[in-house]
């Protein structure tokens, strides 16, 4: 999705908000099939993501910046030349999601993409007009003790859980902010 916006002509930001609610996403369905959470945190999570997502080698970014040009996925992926796994990925994740009953929008969007036909730029749209939402597995880490503040603090390393008690309005425990801080377009997914 992060080529398929960068496509599209989005910035940054919305290239990094996909990617950590992508991430999120992932982390939700693997913990809900039996994934230790902290498989997410390492090479085969977020290196595996950030990596497909940003690198002018990957296939599937490439794919993704053509179809967020105008290209179907046929010709984006005859024009790249190569497999491009996430492709083939998206309807795994799409097939797990649906079996699993997990919610996950961005994996819907690519599929919709990808498999039924619906223009790039009006899925994405769609991803960044959803309603604001807890960003940590529902809110709160599993087995983490919950630490909340009821007054503003001057300690400027609270701020992050500041902005996310205002704006989520959920309890979220301050070792779960690494999944918490994507705020930058207004919405969340």
């Amino acid at each position: 999705c992060a080529g398929v916006c960068d496509g599209l002509g989005y910035g940054d930001n919305t290239q990094a908000m996909l990617m950590t609610r992508g991430l999120t996403e992932i982390a939700r369905l693997g913990l809900t099939m039996g994934a230790q959470k902290d498989t997410f945190a390492g090479l085969a999570g977020v290196g595996d993501l950030i990596v497909t997502c940003t690198s002018r080698h990957s296939r599937n970014r490439r794919a993704g910046v053509l179809i967020g040009q105008g290209k179907n996925p046929t010709e984006a992926m005859n024009t790249v030349g190569a497999v491009v796994e996430g492709y083939y990925a998206a309807a795994s994740a799409w097939e797990l999601k649906s079996q699993q009953n997990v919610e996950m929008p961005i994996v819907q969007a690519a599929y919709d993409v990808l498999y039924q036909g619906v223009p790039a730029d009006v899925a994405v749209k769609a991803l960044l007009v959803r309603q604001k939402k807890a960003e940590a597995y529902g809110g709160v880490c599993p087995g983490k003790t919950v630490r909340t503040h009821k007054k503003p603090h001057k300690n400027k390393k609270d701020a992050p859980t500041r902005l996310l008690h205002k704006t989520a309005k959920t309890k979220v425990p301050l070792d779960c902010l690494h999944l918490s801080i994507s705020f930058s377009q207004g919405s969340l997914l």
